[in-house]
């Protein structure tokens, strides 16, 4: 169950204070309140260029929240995932209707193409250059789609790694030859590992080519 405090703040804190509380929760995001109503929103972006314009750390969040913000009125995964579909977010508040927050559903509770891909193009924006993005589940073949489309194949990422169901990746501004080539032969050794083990090729032949293919991941 979700620590619904975690993600709300009252109007009279601080900038500084919903910065904290926003590292706290790792998700980014935090709601304004007042006598438990939500009456705004902030995300770790609106803070970033609140700072940029000069907006010191004092300053009260109700000065500087979105007053504007999609919400559900129900838990139901679908109609929150065509909310974030359409507005393009990665997490989608239910208020019941006095404006309370009630719940929070998330991209990655679902495995499901569309929450994966929309979970990479929320946050890829975000993750600084040195960054590292890594997904639960890689196997998955949804998942699976997603990193080899926004990782593997893309120019922005290097130092991709494999740890039981978790691939990760270090961001960077342009990819290099040398990584370019380094991704791409891993992932056909990867391909090539989880075919052999689907058509039942003999044991010790899938042994040498994990061998290699840890090799290639080191």
């Amino acid at each position: 169950m979700k620590n619904l405090n975690a993600f709300k703040i009252e109007g009279s804190a601080n900038l500084k204070e919903a910065m904290e509380a926003v590292t706290a929760n790792m998700r980014g995001i935090i709601f304004v309140t007042k006598n438990e109503k939500v009456i705004g929103i902030l995300s770790d972006g609106d803070m970033r260029r609140a700072l940029l314009r000069g907006i010191t750390f004092l300053a009260p969040v109700s000065s500087i929240m979105r007053l504007n913000f999609a919400f559900s009125s129900t838990s139901d995964k679908n109609a929150a995932k065509k909310i974030m579909l359409e507005k393009k977010i990665s997490a989608v508040p239910v208020m019941d209707q006095e404006m309370r927050l009630i719940d929070l559903i998330f991209i990655d509770g679902s495995h499901e193409f569309d929450y994966v891909n929309l979970d990479y193009q929320c946050w890829f924006p975000k993750l600084k250059q040195g960054g590292v993005m890594a997904f639960h589940d890689s196997k998955e073949p949804d998942v699976r789609r997603v990193v080899e489309a926004g990782v593997y194949k893309s120019k922005y990422f290097k130092n991709v790694k494999t740890v039981d169901s978790i691939t990760y990746a270090e961001k960077v501004k342009k990819h290099s030859l040398a990584d370019f080539l380094k991704k791409r032969h891993f992932l056909l050794y990867r391909n090539l590992a989880e075919w052999s083990k689907k058509v039942g090729i003999p044991q010790p032949i899938r042994a040498l080519g994990k061998k290699i293919l840890w090799r290639k991941e080191k």
